[in-house]
């Protein structure tokens, strides 16, 4: 259920750096985050609002998987440190945290396996 968000969150930050490389003025560039934040809030607000927590967990690893950063470097990338640090308390306090990493190989290889079926058209 979660895996299509993870891909979405991939193309978007994809298309966010292209533009962002583009635009010169840092005033504009941080405009432009706010719209995107804004478009990308009112798309899929309600869809993350109904995943289960063990869901939104799995959520934040497949963005680590695809974007090769954890949510807490994305969001101190894009909105900032108090903003990171913010997020990342709240996530603590629903037991889980930001700043851990996806681990194919280890912890999260039935994960990667899966992830690896659905790509391949097996699931």
């Amino acid at each position: 259920r979660v895996y299509p968000y993870s891909l979405v969150v991939r193309e978007t930050l994809a298309e966010v750096n292209y533009e962002l490389e583009r635009i010169p003025d840092d005033r504009e560039r941080r405009k432009y985050i706010r719209d995107i934040e804004k478009d990308v809030f009112r798309e899929y607000e309600d869809d993350v609002r109904k995943l289960t927590i063990t869901q939104g967990r799995l959520l934040l690893k497949l963005i680590d998987r695809e974007t090769r950063n954890t949510s807490f470097i994305l969001i101190q990338q894009y909105r900032g440190n108090f903003s990171a640090s913010f997020w990342q308390a709240v996530a603590r306090i629903f037991g889980t945290n930001l700043k851990e990493e996806y681990d194919p190989a280890g912890e999260d290889a039935l994960i990667e396996r899966i992830v690896l079926d659905i790509e391949a058209g097996f699931l």
